[in-house]
């Protein structure tokens, strides 16, 4: 089970690759000081052709399986749950007992 710093901090890797493909200089080609850098311009790639989608990928397997424990925490707490109520079903002859003094007491020979 993850603990709450460790949700926070998926939510945090979601926000930057949200913000990363949201950025608008992103996709116009790198920028270089030509005063240190001796590259040619044309061949300068945008940010998101660097990228190829690796941080949305991360960042969307991690979401996964927090959906997929989260489903499975579920599941078992569902199954422990009707486990319970099953082992603490009382028993036939009990049942009948009451539902006989139900019908007694609604008869009227007991008050």
């Amino acid at each position: 089970m993850k603990n709450y710093e460790e949700l926070i901090n998926e939510i945090e890797l979601l926000k930057q690759a949200l913000l990363f493909y949201a950025d608008g200089k992103n996709y116009l080609p790198s920028q270089y000081d030509s005063s240190v850098c001796h590259i040619n311009p044309q061949s300068l790639k945008p940010m998101i052709n660097v990228d190829n989608g690796e941080q949305a990928r991360f960042a969307l397997k991690r979401l996964q399986e927090t959906l997929d424990q989260n489903q499975e925490m579920q599941d078992e707490y569902i199954k422990e749950i009707q486990e319970k109520i099953e082992a603490n079903k009382p028993p036939e002859g009990v049942l009948r007992l009451i539902e006989e003094l139900r019908k007694t007491n609604e008869d009227g020979d007991i008050k």
